[in-house]
């Protein structure tokens, strides 16, 4: 397995896992009280060694889920702001600058079914809330609540989006679809809509900034060394 086929590979273990979770917590809290939301959560997978405390934890985790690799997943609730976007921006500024390999995003959201690309591409061009003011005013609407995941890659040329529609039963705990799952190659013109976006902005950000980092490094370097 080449290092593609095993981001590839991890990357989709690690969205299942998230999947799972994620529905589980969801179903648990709307046990106590019905029709609860998630808390949008941002997930930061980053590779493991010997100095993290937590380690040992990190490669039972992999060796249970069968990964390439052993990984520290940081959990950041996005709550402090009501636009999740928002949130993701503060937090990336107060990150520090350091390499990762997956950013995932778990957010409630709203769907509908697509029938071909040109719906897809009409969706993502929606203004921001219109799905959801269609599913509150809309009783006859096709639009659906949905737990969303959207993830990304280091090197910044992948895209994973998963979306899972729900309703609710008598009780007001979820009754969940089948989860809809795409892969997506990016590149510099690519648009899937404002967190997908905000993802892609965050990891040429961070990249860029990590350059940037390690060229000051060495020039503090030569300086040290009389160069």
């Amino acid at each position: 397995m080449n290092t593609k086929e095993a981001t590839e590979r991890d990357a989709k273990i690690l969205i299942e896992d998230t999947v799972m979770r994620s529905q589980y917590a969801k179903t648990e809290m709307c046990k106590m009280e019905p029709m609860s939301d998630n808390p949008a959560m941002m997930l930061i997978a980053v590779e493991s060694d010997e100095t993290n405390p937590e380690h040992d934890s990190c490669v039972e985790f992999q060796q249970e889920n069968g990964l390439s690799k052993p990984y520290h997943i940081a959990m950041i609730p996005l709550v402090h702001k009501e636009d999740v976007v928002d949130c993701i921006d503060d937090v990336v500024r107060a990150m520090p600058i350091a390499k990762f390999d997956f950013i995932i995003l778990a957010v409630e959201g709203y769907t509908r079914k697509f029938e071909s690309d040109e719906s897809r591409e009409q969706a993502m061009n929606m203004e921001k809330g219109a799905l959801e003011k269609e599913f509150r005013e809309n009783p006859f609407t096709d639009v659906r609540e949905a737990h969303v995941i959207t993830a990304i890659n280091w090197e910044g040329d992948t895209l994973w989006h998963t979306v899972t529609p729900y309703t609710y039963d008598d009780s007001g705990v979820p009754v969940w679809s089948e989860t809809q799952a795409d892969v997506n190659e990016l590149t510099d013109d690519s648009d899937f809509g404002r967190i997908p976006n905000t993802l892609m902005a965050v990891v040429k950000f961070m990249r860029i900034s990590l350059a940037t980092s390690e060229y000051s490094d060495l020039l503090r370097k030569a300086k040290k060394e009389g160069r």
